[in-house]
């Protein structure tokens, strides 16, 4: 590579005559003028590269400036590469306001051209290109703005030109826009359904009160009474799945309900925790992240619950597979209260926990005990659909821990997912990433966030389309 190349030999004289050269693309006509007492050998002006082209001559590199529409200076490196190529960095930005940027390098020869951009005079974060219109200059808008200046607002629900769904009230912000889920349905804007579980009633500001509602699975309607809050299982919207009276027979763990797809009493769905029985087609259509479970004995309703992902009541549960959980004995007798009794020993727990000899105790939900320490012939029990007499509650013989029992209880069963509800400061932090930081970053923590919370099931869909920023799309 060539170090020695003088100014003459690159005839650089040609930059201390002023001249104008007109470029014109599609009627886009662009007039630039390199002043010669804008000229300054031996300097770089950095920070500011649009891109770096290689010419033949020297000369050429404000030719690709004037058509480079943002280009406004050059900095060319005098030296050649080894096929006699001049290395050309256009700048978008003159040395006016940027001289701290403008530093001494022999190799190079920088030359800033007349700009009407030093005073920028595009509003709303438009950007200003020099050299064209009679104004010396034109402004191309940021989205949502528009006219010579990007001072006016683009109204984009009149113009129709937003992306809310078609169940979406479209609300005309500056700038851009918000889309907002009609009654009725839930959604980020774009995307509006009708809501399919509690959880999303409750996320989406539908309602927050516990009360009749109206699901639909399948797109069909269900009435449904969705509990809502923290009544013992964390806050959120819980969709009921099953209630069992420990009396009775009906989900005793050999009932057909476990494995079918059939509901049963409908209508008790639409109530809260009341004594009657009902089986309810959640059971196989609600995926889920976190499932309630309480007894009701006497007038004394307890909770407790578990984190388990699944596609389904269902199909943690109609295949009989045993599937464990960790909740531990003293978590499984909170839900029975102080007279809650279990045998020491097996404490085998989850879904399907069957003893190993199957005449012996076993729960679709629940914990089983024995003396023994072995899981062979368990006498303690606190479940839901379980067996003899007792579908769902608390029997324990054989030295349990608080003496034998026999508690029959009123159960309820309720999913939910992992808790999506977004807070103000969330959404102050998504508006801010946006904003700060663009699209770019948004969409990288939004997906971070999804794997971590949501991910694990398939219940929720989120929509990350964003096309001007954050706030155009519900946050």
């Amino acid at each position: 590579m060539e170090t020695n190349t003088s100014c003459k030999d690159i005839e650089v004289t040609q930059f201390y005559f002023e001249f104008y050269k007109d470029f014109c693309d599609a009627d886009q006509c662009r007039t630039l003028e390199f002043a010669p007492e804008k000229a300054f050998d031996g300097t770089r002006l950095i920070n500011h590269l649009i891109r770096v082209v290689e010419v033949n001559v020297a000369r050429f590199c404000e030719n690709v400036c004037y058509m480079e529409p943002d280009c406004v200076s050059i900095n060319l490196d005098k030296r050649t590469d080894r096929n006699g190529n001049y290395k050309c960095e256009l700048n978008n930005v003159t040395r006016e306001g940027h001289k701290k940027d403008l530093r001494e390098d022999q190799y190079f020869f920088h030359h800033s051209a007349e700009s009407a951009c030093v005073m920028n005079h595009c509003k709303n974060n438009g950007t200003c290109q020099s050299g064209f219109t009679d104004k010396g200059y034109r402004c191309l808008c940021s989205a949502g703005y528009k006219d010579s200046n990007c001072g006016q607002d683009v109204d984009e629900c009149a113009k129709g030109t937003h992306t809310c769904s078609a169940n979406a009230v479209c609300t005309n912000t500056k700038g851009s826009f918000k889309c907002t889920c009609k009654t009725g349905y839930s959604g980020n804007g774009n995307t509006c359904t009708k809501p399919s579980t509690c959880k999303e009633i409750f996320d989406h500001n539908i309602s927050n009160k516990s009360g009749k509602v109206i699901l639909h699975l399948d797109s069909k309607p269900i009435s449904v009474f969705c509990h809502m809050g923290d009544f013992g299982c964390g806050d959120g919207g819980w969709t009921p799945i099953m209630k069992i009276n420990g009396s009775k027979r009906t989900f005793h763990y050999s009932s057909h309900f476990w494995g079918n797809r059939k509901t049963y009493n409908n209508g008790a769905g639409k109530n809260g925790f009341d004594l009657q029985e009902t089986k309810l087609k959640t059971y196989w259509k609600t995926s889920f992240s976190k499932i309630c479970l309480g007894m009701k004995i006497g007038q004394q309703l307890r909770f407790i619950f578990i984190n388990k992902t699944a596609k389904s009541l269902y199909s943690l549960i109609a295949d009989g597979k045993y599937r464990a959980t960790l909740l531990g004995r003293d978590t499984w007798k909170k839900v029975v209260g102080p007279q809650a009794s279990l045998q020491q020993n097996c404490n085998r727990e989850g879904f399907n926990a069957l003893s190993d000899r199957r005449r012996f105790l076993r729960a679709r939900i629940g914990i089983i005990g024995n003396q023994q320490n072995d899981c062979f012939t368990c006498n303690s029990i606190i479940g839901f659909g379980t067996v003899g007499y007792l579908s769902c509650g608390n029997k324990a013989a054989l030295q349990p821990d608080n003496g034998d029992k026999l508690i029959q209880a009123m159960g309820y069963i309720l999913p939910s997912v992992a808790s999506l509800h977004l807070g103000n400061q969330f959404r102050y932090l998504l508006t801010a990433i946006a904003f700060n930081f663009g699209f770019n970053a948004y969409t990288k923590f939004i997906l971070n966030y999804v794997k971590a919370s949501v991910a694990r099931t398939n219940a929720v869909s989120w929509s990350l389309h964003l096309k001007k920023h954050s706030m155009a799309h519900g946050l």
